[in-house]
């Protein structure tokens, strides 16, 4: 069945005011944490194939977001990137999982075809996951900036730590996603997990926690024991390796503290206190040469 610029599975599933979980690869997918996020989500949910673009290349340049290549019983097999949806239940409330990528032309179209199909299921919330790097201290836990449709949800999300998002600047097309599901009546809610910039983790399970922790606040969904002790491992990790660092130029200390500073008056106060440009050009440069080492 076609539903706007999307073919979906036959017999459509009857899906009762769902939710919908919302990525956008490869971008706000800093250390994957996002994706990994999405994937416990969608195995909880056992999370079934919905629908998808009926012809990506309108949409997206595969000399960019290139084709995949496996071996599946001794053949090979190509997977096209393609904006796709599941679906599924988790303690009895409907969930959809939708994968977007950014487009690279007909934009427009392509917001206009994922809108029509929230609007088929009849979406009650909209839900982005993403995480992003920034000039954070190892020293602190990752924190999640929000941003809500309506007060009441926001306030929800602020008592489990969220700080309102306050960015201002160039962005991605997809933004104006939301800001059209808010126009047909549908609730909006993002929710972008920060990681330190100059200590990258490669699958950051500390990031994935912490979006599921707010997840865990909204809906009773349990974090993973598992995730949880590679999430501590990895910051064990990465605390040894800075303090190691540290250790060798105890003089760049100041540095830490000014981002602890930075960080801790952005959680008390809901605003950020910027950077020096020095420090934040060494720190880039810092986490070069870790990604180099």
């Amino acid at each position: 069945m076609k539903i706007s610029l999307f073919d979906s599975v036959d017999p459509v599933p009857e899906l009762k005011n769902p939710h919908v979980f919302v990525t956008i690869p490869p971008w706000l997918n800093a250390g994957e944490s996002a994706r990994l996020a999405v994937e416990y989500l969608e195995k909880l949910a056992d999370a079934q194939p919905l629908a998808q673009i009926s012809v990506p290349g309108e949409f997206f340049d595969f000399t960019r977001y290139r084709p995949t290549v496996s071996m599946v019983n001794g053949e090979s097999k190509i997977e096209i990137p393609n904006a796709i949806a599941r679906f599924g239940s988790i303690s009895a409330s409907d969930f959809i999982f939708l994968r977007a990528p950014e487009p690279h032309m007909r934009s427009e179209q392509y917001i206009e075809s994922i809108l029509e199909l929230l609007k088929h299921f009849n979406v009650k919330r909209y839900c982005l996951l993403g995480s992003m790097y920034e000039m954070l201290p190892y020293t602190r836990p990752p924190f999640v900036t929000s941003s809500a449709s309506n007060q009441l949800l926001q306030n929800s999300i602020e008592v489990t730590g969220a700080v309102p998002g306050n960015y201002e600047g160039p962005t991605s097309i997809m933004s104006l996603l939301a800001q059209e599901a808010r126009r047909t009546g549908i609730e909006t809610l993002s929710l972008v997990v920060h990681l330190p910039i100059y200590l990258p983790v490669p699958a950051d399970h500390r990031g994935e926690v912490r979006l599921l922790e707010i997840c865990e606040s909204l809906y009773g969904i349990e974090v993973p024991g598992a995730d949880l002790a590679q999430a501590k491992e990895e910051n064990e990790q990465v605390t040894a390796m800075a303090e190691a660092f540290l250790k060798e130029h105890p003089q760049l200390r100041f540095m830490l503290t000014q981002l602890e500073d930075n960080y801790d008056a952005r959680v008390k106060n809901r605003e950020q206190v910027r950077l020096s440009p020095e420090i934040e050009r060494f720190l880039q440069d810092m986490s070069r040469g870790f990604e180099a080492g």
